[in-house]
């Protein structure tokens, strides 16, 4: 074969034999008329071509030419030194800014717990600093929409500007947009780009500017079919740089990867469709030859988006801290934000038949607390002021949950996990739902486990693979058990403690731990659930909190 360079492309011409070696490089074309393959000039077709073309049959312009192509991929400009940093970073931080720095499109392929949104941050800053962008979108699962405005306030070391889009709440956003900001910050759920128009309003802002495109946990547009999949692809194609951040990139397998370097840029795996990444890269079988079945040309992938990603797992991360922490903020159904409301309002709701009275602002904060997992609490006979309590589900979905098997889908295949609820009613519809999710996977310590069986429990979550969840109440499995084998902790909901939350966390973090423990606070977007969080955070009872801010109050009322 003879291979050419034009018209930006690479040119082959093949004797009818060699056409089959051609037929396998990355998105090949041939015009059957003249018989010559055309190789779209990108870093999967260069690196191929380096590969498998000898020396006699290309030309030195093409030798040029591939090197070029390459040298896109492998810039190694190291970060600016006269940025200064507001955080102190850790050393690992610091390698993935290196990475990363200069090089337009970048997967952070980090572990949750290791820095990726303060990388983030920094590399936004720094190009925003040199004049190489004027504005970031961030784009992510809602959970996350407040972290982001945290973490900026907490690192970025310039001012930014930043606007959460809201969906409805377009005329809010359009007065932030025609503001004068020396760096606007955009914060859009993934969500809400599934349906109606609020990927036009980022459209519109990202076409005007020159902006860097953030998707975090980017996991979530491996559909490559997905409305929101497709519009962040074309979102990204107007801005100037993009990223992509997660630390599962792979959760099914290598198809995953597609959509997401398709984002960053379809140049780097060679491929604009879908079905071409698949039949390079998988085998396929089963029924009419639709199913995976398995992987081939794996080193080649490996070898064409080496240089476009970093990867980072908490184990190789020594330098950091051994608890790492983490919030996603989610926001309420209508149905609890109507039961909270009235409840905060008049001291009582009412759902379907069943009415729910509170007193005392401690008993309040406990209903509240149940309502935020998913549960309306009430007394059986409500005449009765003795009758015993039960709940039952909220009308509607449950965001809680969903955000739980969310962030359960996000972390690496195979890490054990511990889930916290105060309630046995959310324990109980936790082990429900992991049952269906994801059946024989799961273990359970509080009261509605047999006392025969729980030391059968603890050594079976230890030792055993196939079980990656264990669900317990802090009363119960807070004190005096190991379950060092888990290096992640979710707490669905606290108790009033902060002894609880203490002695829960180091069920993992103890002696035999040889891991860093990523902890994980699911927090509705509600004042009565996030006062809980503040007040373990500044590590009060609940009791001791409500009390000393109803004294702040009174304070406050009689001007003192």
């Amino acid at each position: 074969m003879k291979v050419k360079h034009y018209d930006n492309n690479f040119h082959i011409k093949c004797e009818t034999w060699e056409n089959t070696r051609v037929k396998k490089a990355p998105n090949a074309k041939i015009d059957k008329a003249t018989g010559l393959w055309t190789l779209a000039e990108t870093v999967a077709n260069a690196h191929w071509l380096e590969r498998e073309a000898g020396q006699h049959e290309i030309t030195e312009l093409v030798k040029s030419k591939i090197l070029t192509v390459k040298s896109r991929a492998t810039s190694n400009t190291p970060f600016p030194t006269w940025y200064k940093f507001k955080t102190d970073p850790m050393p690992h931080q610091l390698s993935a800014l290196n990475a990363a720095w200069k090089k337009e499109q970048i997967g952070l392929f980090m572990e949750m717990g290791t820095g990726k949104t303060w990388v983030d941050i920094q590399l936004a800053c720094a190009y925003r600093m040199e004049g190489d962008i004027d504005a970031l979108v961030v784009i992510c699962p809602t959970a996350i929409k407040p972290v982001w405005e945290i973490e900026l306030d907490k690192h970025a070391p310039i001012p930014v500007q930043t606007h959460i889009l809201e969906a409805g709440k377009y005329k809010a956003f359009e007065r932030w947009a025609k503001q004068k900001h020396d760096f606007p910050v955009l914060i859009v759920g993934i969500e809400g780009l599934s349906q109606g128009n609020a990927d036009q309003y980022v459209l519109n802002f990202v076409k005007g500017r020159r902006c860097m495109l953030s998707i975090d946990e980017s996991s979530s547009i491996k559909n490559f079919k997905s409305q929101r999949t497709e519009k962040c692809w074309d979102i990204g194609a107007a801005a100037v740089i993009r990223t992509v951040m997660t630390g599962t990139p792979i959760t099914q397998g290598i198809e995953d990867l597609f959509a997401q370097f398709f984002f960053l840029n379809w140049e780097i795996i060679g491929q604009k469709s879908f079905y071409a990444f698949r039949n390079r890269y998988c085998e396929m079988g089963g029924f009419e030859n639709k199913k995976i079945t398995g992987y081939q040309n794996i080193g080649e992938l490996l070898e064409i988006t080496s240089k476009h990603v970093y990867i980072c797992t908490k184990k190789e991360a020594l330098d950091l801290p051994d608890k790492v922490f983490a919030e996603r903020y989610i926001e309420p159904s209508p149905a609890q934000k109507k039961a909270i409301r009235e409840l905060k309002e008049d001291h009582e709701t009412k759902i379907g038949l069943q009415l729910l009275e509170c007193e005392t602002m401690l008993e309040r904060m406990t209903r509240f607390q149940q309502i935020c997992g998913g549960n309306y609490p009430y007394k059986i006979d409500e005449d009765n002021p003795d009758s015993k309590w039960a709940t039952e589900p909220l009308p509607g979905k449950n965001p809680k949950m969903d955000e739980l098997f969310q962030v359960l889908d996000d972390l690496p295949k195979g890490v054990k996990v511990i889930i916290w609820a105060r309630f046995i009613p959310e324990i109980e519809l936790i082990l429900k739902n992991l049952e269906e999710k994801r059946p024989g996977t799961t273990l359970h310590y509080y009261g509605g486990t047999e006392k025969s069986k729980r030391r059968a429990t603890l050594d079976s979550f230890q030792e055993d693979p196939q079980f990656t969840q264990m669900v317990s109440n802090q009363q119960i499995g807070g004190m005096g058990v190991t379950w060092t084998a888990a290096t992640y902790v979710i707490y669905y909901s606290n108790t009033f403690s902060y002894q609880d939350r203490i002695q829960s966390e180091d069920r993992a973090h103890r002696k035999g731990q040889t891991n860093k423990v990523t902890y994980i606070d699911l927090i509705l977007n509600v004042d009565q659930d996030k006062m809980i969080k503040t007040a373990l955070a500044r590590k009060q009872s609940m009791a001791d909190y409500v009390t000393e801010n109803m004294q702040l109050a009174q304070l406050a009322l009689t001007g003192i």
